[in-house]
C-alpha cells in the first residue's frame, strides 16, 4: 500500500506554492476555542488535552518565550521548510484563558524556522491584553 501525501512525515514536505493541508491562523485559533471552551470534549479531555499542550516543551522557544512572567501557556507547535507555526492557550495570573495564533512563512522553503519572530509577535501582543 503506498503512503499518502497528506499523512506524516510527507505532510511536512511542501511544494512551493501549494495550498494543500493549509489553514489559516482564524481556522486554527477558532477550532481550538471550541475544544477548550465549547461542548465538543468532556471537561476531563479538555483538562488532559491542556495538560498535554502545558508540557510540551516544543513550544519553549516560541509562544511561551514572549508571554510575560507568571503567565500559563499550553502551546501545540509546528513548522515545515521555512514555515513555523504556533497555537497556544495562554492564562495570565488571575485571568480569562486568550487563544494566540502565530503562523510565519519566510517563503524560503530551504529557511531554518525563525522561533524569535514567533516569540517577539508573542511578546508584542501578550502584554496589550494583559
Amino acid at each position: 500500500m503506498s503512503e499518502a501525501v497528506n499523512s506524516e512525515p510527507a505532510l511536512n514536505v511542501i511544494e512551493p506554492g501549494s495550498t494543500d493541508d493549509t489553514s489559516t491562523p482564524a481556522a486554527f485559533t477558532a477550532n481550538l476555542s471550541r475544544l477548550i471552551a465549547g461542548s465538543y470534549l468532556a471537561m476531563d479531555d479538555r483538562m488532559l488535552l491542556l495538560e498535554w499542550m502545558t508540557g510540551n516543551a516544543t513550544g519553549d522557544t516560541l509562544i511561551r518565550a514572549g508571554a510575560p512572567s507568571g503567565w500559563n501557556v499550553a502551546d501545540k507547535s509546528g513548522g515545515a521548510g521555512g514555515i513555523r507555526n504556533d497555537i497556544a492557550v495562554v492564562t495570565p495570573p488571575g485571568g480569562h484563558p486568550i487563544v494566540l495564533t502565530i503562523f510565519t512563512n519566510t517563503l524560503d522553503p530551504d529557511a531554518a524556522y525563525d522561533d524569535a519572530l514567533v516569540a517577539d509577535v508573542a511578546r508584542a501582543v501578550l502584554p496589550g491584553l494583559d
